[in-house]
């Protein structure tokens, strides 16, 4: 499927963001946590989250997104922000893969490091705001 196809765009930044959170972070994350104490339990759900995706530059990815998203799921035990970051980091990754195939340039698969350092930085600054959005408010 061509990464600027209707269904694509549906499949990865809607479909799969809902799926894999009601699986990895609703399902399996949380009967981790009610086994093993709260980081054990985040990281190793990342890690099946990485290894779910299959390739290597996913594996990596699904971890450094996986504990961040982990830990949103934790902290609020609601699946939604865990969706929206989700939904947020494909996006770009979409984003990113249309536009270095509409300007001539290579496809992101051909060239990770320049569009998983763009992503991942996206990812981060995504995350970050979330933390300073979850935070007590100081009343």
């Amino acid at each position: 499927m061509a990464p600027d196809s209707l269904a694509a765009i549906v499949l990865v930044c809607v479909l799969a963001p809902v799926l894999e959170e009601m699986l990895f972070r609703g399902l399996i994350l949380r009967g981790f946590l009610a086994r093993y104490p709260r980081w054990p339990a985040i990281v190793l759900s990342a890690l099946l989250f990485g290894a779910a995706h299959l390739n290597i530059y996913q594996f990596i990815v699904g971890i450094v997104i996986g504990v961040p998203l982990g830990w949103l799921y934790e902290r609020t035990r609601s699946l939604l922000p865990c969706i929206a970051l989700h939904a947020a980091y494909n996006v770009a990754v979409t984003w990113l893969e249309v536009q270095a195939r509409g300007s001539g340039g290579q496809p992101l698969g051909e060239s990770p490091l320049v569009g998983w350092s763009i992503a991942l930085v996206l990812g981060t600054a995504g995350a970050l705001w979330l933390a300073r959005v979850l935070q007590p408010s100081r009343a």
